[in-house]
C-alpha cells in the first residue's frame, strides 16, 4: 500500500468536514444501538417445553406440566454470548407509592445491542401461579413438589442447545429475588457464569417470608435448612460454574442479613471491595447510594459490559490484587453515577417545586382536587397503585385513617386524572372527593371549593354534572371489594365558578 498517497486523500477535506464526518459516524453508531420495541410486542405464541425445537424471536410462552414460563429471546447475530436475566420483585416504588410492575417485566431488554449479547429473559412463574392474592416476591421457588429453578435451568439449556451456545458463554444475571434464583439456576448449568446482585439468601428473618408462606402454603423456613431447596449457597464451591455475588455495602438490609450469613457460612470475613472466597466464588461489596434505594442499584450498561468481560476470564489465573484494582475502578464509577443521579433528581424536584402552581399557597387551594382513598377491613388490608395518569400528583399515606383501614390521599392540580388500584384482601373501598384543606389561624376549616365535572368508579358514573366540593362539603362513594380486585377511577374538575 502507498501510505503517502493514502494520506494525501485527507487533504481533500477541510478540518470542519473531517470533524463533521466523525460526528456523523458516531451518531450513526449510537442510533444503531437504540432498542427495537417491535421485538417485545406481544404475540400469542405458546409452545410445550417438550416440543420446543425452533426458538421464537421476541415474546413467547413455554408451558411445562402446567407451569407458565413467560420468555423473551432477542438474538444478536454478531455475538456468541447469551445473557440470561431473571426477574426480581413484581413491585415498583414511585413517589413513595408501591405499584405492581407489568408482566413480564423484561428487565434490561433494551441493553442487548449496547452489550452485544443475545438476550434471554424468563419471568418468575410464581407470579402467574400465585396471583390471588398477588405474590410480590417468588425467587422462582416453585411448589412443594416442583422446583421452578430446575425448570428455568432446563429451558435455558434447551435454548442454548438449539441456538448453539456453549454453557461457558452463558451469563445469568439477577437482582434481589432474581439474584437468589440466579445462584440456584446457575448450579444446574455447569460452566456458566452467575452475577447475583443483592440476593435474598437468609430467609429466617427476611421481612417477606411470612407473606410468602401465607400465600403459597410453603414452610420456607424449614426449606431453608442446609441441603434443602432454598439453600442457594449449597455446592457453590464444588460447582463447575462461576459465581460473582454483588452486595451493596450501603444497603443495611443486604449487609446485615445476607452478607453476614455468607460470611458465617463460608467462614470468610467479607470486607468492602473484592473478596475471593473460592476459586469460582467472588464476593464484591460495592458502594452505590442508590437514587431511591441502595438495594435496587442496578449496574449501568457500561458497568455491565465490564462484568461480562470479567465473566469471560479464568479468575483463578488472575492475581487477586489485579482483580481488586479492576473492581475498585468499577466501584468508583458505580458510586459516582448514583451520587450524581441522586443530586440531579434532588435539583429537579426542587425546580419542580419552585415552578409548580400547587406549591403556591395563593393558587393551589383553587385548583387542587383531593381524593381520600380508603380500604377498610383489617390491619392487613392494603391498596397497590397499578397506574396513575398524573405523575406529578402528591400521594401520601395518612396517619389519621382507622387502624383497620389502609389507603392514600392523592392531591392533583392537573384537572383530569385516571387511577388504577389493586385491592389486597376483602373489604370496603371508599373514595371521597374533596377540595384542599385550608385552616384559619384558630384552626377553623375554611370553605374553599373546586368544581368536579365528572367522577366514575369502574363502570359506575357517580357524578356527571358540575358540582362544587370542599374539604368538608365532599362527595363519598363506597363499594365492596374482594381480594385482588382491580378498581379504575376517573375524575375531572375545574376551579370553582370558572365557566369553561
Amino acid at each position: 500500500m502507498d501510505i503517502k498517497n493514502n494520506f494525501s486523500l485527507l487533504d481533500e477535506f477541510s478540518a470542519d468536514e473531517y470533524a463533521q464526518g466523525f460526528i456523523d459516524q458516531i451518531e450513526k453508531e449510537r442510533a444503531n444501538l437504540k432498542p427495537d420495541k417491535s421485538m417485545i410486542e406481544y404475540r400469542e405464541i405458546t409452545v410445550s417445553f417438550d416440543e420446543l425445537d425452533e426458538i421464537p424471536h421476541g415474546l413467547f410462552t413455554v408451558v411445562r406440566n402446567g407451569v407458565r414460563l413467560e420468555t423473551a429471546y432477542l438474538p444478536q447475530p454478531s455475538s456468541e454470548r447469551l445473557l440470561v436475566v431473571l426477574a426480581g420483585a413484581v413491585t415498583r416504588t414511585k413517589n413513595g407509592v408501591q405499584q405492581l410492575a407489568k408482566l413480564p417485566q423484561l428487565n434490561m431488554w433494551s441493553w442487548s445491542k449496547k452489550l452485544n449479547v443475545n438476550y434471554l429473559f424468563i419471568e418468575d412463574p410464581m407470579y402467574y401461579m400465585f396471583h390471588e392474592p398477588q405474590l410480590l416476591q417468588g425467587w422462582y421457588y416453585g411448589t412443594e413438589t416442583i422446583d421452578f429453578r430446575k425448570y428455568t435451568a432446563d429451558l435455558i439449556c434447551r435454548i442454548a442447545e438449539k441456538e448453539c451456545f456453549r454453557y461457558s458463554d452463558i451469563v445469568i444475571y439477577g437482582l434481589s429475588a432474581g439474584g437468589t434464583a440466579a445462584l440456584a439456576v446457575g448450579k444446574n448449568i455447569p460452566g456458566c457464569s452467575v452475577i447475583s446482585n443483592n440476593p435474598t439468601i437468609n430467609f429466617w428473618n427476611y421481612r417477606y417470608t411470612p407473606e410468602f408462606e401465607s400465600i403459597t402454603g410453603i414452610d420456607l423456613e424449614a426449606a431453608s435448612r442446609p441441603g434443602e431447596r432454598n439453600d442457594v449457597l449449597q455446592n457453590i464451591e464444588t460447582s463447575y460454574s462461576k459465581f460473582l455475588l454483588m452486595i451493596n455495602g450501603l444497603s443495611a438490609a443486604d449487609t446485615g442479613l445476607h452478607l453476614k450469613y455468607v460470611s458465617e457460612r463460608f467462614h470468610y470475613e467479607c470486607k468492602p471491595g473484592l473478596n475471593a472466597v473460592a476459586d469460582n466464588f467472588l464476593v464484591w461489596v460495592y458502594a452505590a447510594p442508590g437514587a431511591a434505594n441502595p438495594h435496587t442499584s442496578v449496574p449501568r450498561p457500561s458497568m455491565m459490559k465490564f462484568l461480562l468481560w470479567i465473566c469471560k476470564q479464568n479468575w483463578s489465573d488472575i492475581p487477586v490484587e489485579h482483580l481488586s484494582e479492576f473492581f475498585t475502578m468499577l466501584g468508583e464509577s458505580y458510586y459516582e453515577y448514583y451520587d450524581l443521579k441522586r443530586d440531579s433528581l434532588f435539583k429537579e424536584s426542587q425546580l419542580n417545586k419552585q415552578s409548580s402552581l400547587r406549591d403556591s399557597p395563593l393558587i393551589d387551594k383553587y385548583i387542587i382536587g383531593r381524593f381520600d382513598i380508603r380500604h377498610e377491613g383489617s390491619v392487613e388490608n392494603n391498596i397497590l397503585f397499578m397506574d396513575i395518569s398524573d405523575d406529578q400528583a402528591e400521594i401520601i399515606r395518612p396517619k389519621w385513617f382507622p387502624e383497620n383501614a389502609a389507603g392514600y390521599v392523592v392531591n392533583s392540580a392537573k384537572g383530569d386524572i385516571s387511577m388504577q388500584l389493586k385491592c389486597v384482601l376483602d373489604g370496603k373501598l371508599t373514595i371521597t372527593l374533596k377540595g384542599k384543606l385550608i385552616k384559619d389561624t384558630d384552626g377553623t376549616h375554611l370553605p374553599f371549593y373546586v368544581d368536579f365535572l365528572y367522577f366514575s368508579v369502574d363502570d359506575c358514573v357517580v357524578l356527571d354534572q358540575r358540582t362544587p366540593v370542599s374539604h368538608d362539603n365532599n362527595i363519598q362513594y363506597s363499594k365492596k371489594v374482594s381480594d385482588g380486585d382491580i378498581v379504575t377511577i376517573h375524575a375531572r374538575w375545574k376551579p370553582h365558578n370558572v365557566l369553561k
